[in-house]
Order: C-alpha cells, then sequence, then structure tokens
C-alpha cells in the first residue's frame, strides 16, 4: 500500500474478494491512515454490519443490482417508469432504515426479531400502498410530465 502512494491518498476503495482480507486492510487504512477515507465492497449485511462497526462505508455488491432488477420487474408488470423508480426507491430506503436499526441489536435477539417483524409489516403496508397509487391513479407523473395543477 506505501509503494502505491497510499499515505498521500484521499480514498481508498477495497474490493478485495476475501472478507477478513478485506476487514483486515480496512482496519489498518484506518488505523495508519486515519486521513483516507474508506468505501469498501460489501457481500451482504453481515459484511455491512462489520463495516459499520468500525465506522466504514460500504456497498452491497448485489443490492443495487437487486434493486435494478425489482425496478425494470415492476415496468414490465405496467408500473410507469416514475412509479416504478419510486417503489424501488422507497424500499431501499425502507432497507437502509432498518439495517441502521438493527446494527445495534445484532446479538440481542428478542429486540432484532421484534424489529424484523416490524419491518415486515411496515414493508407489506409500504408496498401495498405503492401498488394502489400505480393501479388506482393510473399516472406516471415523474420523469417526464408536469404535474397538472388545476
Amino acid at each position: 500500500m506505501q509503494a502505491a502512494g497510499i499515505a498521500n491518498a484521499k480514498l481508498s476503495v477495497i474490493a478485495i474478494d476475501d472478507v477478513e482480507d478485506a476487514l483486515k486492510t480496512a482496519k489498518y487504512v484506518t488505523l495508519h491512515y486515519p486521513q483516507v477515507k474508506i468505501i469498501a465492497r460489501a457481500r451482504n449485511k453481515t459484511d455491512t454490519n462489520e463495516y459499520m462497526d468500525i465506522n466504514i462505508v460500504s456497498v452491497g455488491e448485489t443490492f443495487h443490482t437487486a434493486l435494478q432488477t425489482a425496478e425494470q420487474a415492476l415496468v414490465e408488470l405496467g408500473y410507469g417508469q416514475f412509479q416504478a423508480h419510486r417503489t424501488v426507491w422507497k424500499f431501499r430506503q425502507h432497507d437502509e432504515y432498518f439495517l441502521k436499526l438493527n446494527h445495534p441489536n445484532r446479538a440481542d435477539e428478542p429486540t432484532l426479531i421484534s424489529n424484523n417483524l416490524k419491518a415486515r409489516r411496515d414493508l407489506i403496508a409500504l408496498l401495498q400502498q405503492e401498488a394502489n397509487i400505480s393501479w388506482t391513479t393510473n399516472t406516471d407523473v415523474g420523469f417526464e410530465e408536469e404535474p397538472s395543477i388545476k
């Protein structure tokens, strides 16, 4: 890392396949080069939580692909482009909120179960609301059209 100029770096992106090596690298950089911001690839929520433990921003390796796939699936099922995007965005916000909420409670199984049951109920309600908006209003104002003001 020194030969690559880590001492003068502003940012390091960690995308190492071995999770333990990636975490060790992140901890090393944080300890020895605290001025270097880190963005790490996380394979799953367990990895994301590990990075959260050491205050490192991570990006889910497959999360964004899954969101894009869901958005396209909604369009194929008849949602307008904007409504599909909005629904997926709301799902993402929901998922990230509960990830942060559950992070400090990972070892507290009753709290984790309670939070996850609430998350599931909230998600069902959110997706039902989005489906009702999409199918009852039959509008897709957002990306290309200006809303009509009456």
